[in-house]
């Protein structure tokens, strides 16, 4: 298949130069997936991959999709292989060479719509969920070996109230949540945000909470982890909260950062983010720009500081 190309301008804003080079991205990409120094884009049969420390995208390598819309999908790449998680569902897809076919043993329950769906030790997890007027509270993880979903089993003595839309972020040992939506247990067409913050250990299988403030209200699934702070929009205004202090910091936005489109998300390598830029025209063109840090924000930060409660 031929695709429709667009012009889209690389540009590099570094600390002390500033560097412009033109690529081919395809204009109906629809997911984006990003690994160490690389951003992969996909549409609905094919991939690119683009190099963002030599600002290169490779020729386009095609699938057959057999009649899955990716779209509908989360990418995990793990030993070099693409899976695609269903987002409402228990169906996980492998694109194996050229070909995208289901290896899942499970069904399009549709109870875990707007879940958590991350990479652990090469290993695929999803946490809470919506479906049927319930949010859910359970984490569950993929068994390659039987294909099939299995349920986390979790010290009961403290858990987090059940949630979806909620941001998270990974490190080596643990998952954070963050905020999120859930279902009022009196109105069950109610929905609340939730304000609290909590950490699950995967050594221990056990639940801490971390702390409980309004001011972290507005966090849900769009915001991105970089350099251990959670970032997340509010109107004009790019706010972080430093997972190891707690610490709320307020930064007024950039005109560039105010294009930023919602079709992708914002990606991050080695102190910078790469941002995908709507333009003004009719033709819903975009550009990629990579921001140093320091030039990201035109105003320094204002210090919030939370407390556990």
């Amino acid at each position: 298949m031929i695709f429709k190309r667009i012009i889209v301008s690389i540009i590099f804003l570094l600390t002390t130069s500033l560097v412009s080079q033109e690529i081919n991205i395809p204009k109906n990409i629809s997911k984006s997936y990003n690994e160490q120094k690389f951003i992969y884009f996909f549409s609905k049969n094919n991939y690119l991959k683009l190099d963002v420390a030599n600002y290169k995208i490779s020729e386009s390598f095609e699938f057959n999709n057999n009649g899955f819309d990716i779209n509908n999908y989360t990418p995990i790449k793990i030993n070099d292989v693409f899976y695609f998680v269903q987002n409402v569902g228990g169906l996980v897809l492998e694109l194996n060479k050229n070909d995208l076919k289901r290896i899942d043993n499970s069904f399009n329950h549709k109870m875990q719509i707007s879940s958590s769906v991350f990479k652990y030790k090469n290993e695929i997890y999803r946490y809470g969920g919506y479906g049927f007027f319930s949010a859910r509270e359970l984490m569950v993880k993929f068994d390659f070996e039987t294909n099939e979903w299995e349920s986390v089993k979790v010290n009961r003595e403290l858990i987090p109230r059940a949630r979806y839309s909620n941001a998270f972020s990974i490190d080596e040992n643990n998952l954070t949540i963050i905020g999120g939506t859930t279902v009022d247990r009196y109105n069950r067409e109610k929905r609340v945000r939730l304000t609290d913050m909590w950490q699950f250990s995967f050594e221990e299988l056990k639940w801490s909470f971390l702390l409980d403030s309004e001011e972290i209200q507005p966090i849900d699934y769009e915001a991105f982890k970089f350099d251990n702070k959670i970032f997340f929009r509010e109107g004009n205004y790019l706010k972080s909260l430093n997972l190891d202090s707690f610490e709320l910091s307020n930064n007024n936005l950039t005109n560039a950062l105010l294009k930023v489109s919602k079709r992708f998300k914002i990606h991050y390598f080695d102190g910078n983010f790469q941002l995908f830029l709507s333009s003004s025209d009719f033709n819903d063109n975009f550009s990629t720009r990579i921001f140093d840090n320091s030039r990201l924000f035109e105003d320094e930060s204002i210090k919030i500081f939370l407390t556990n409660s």
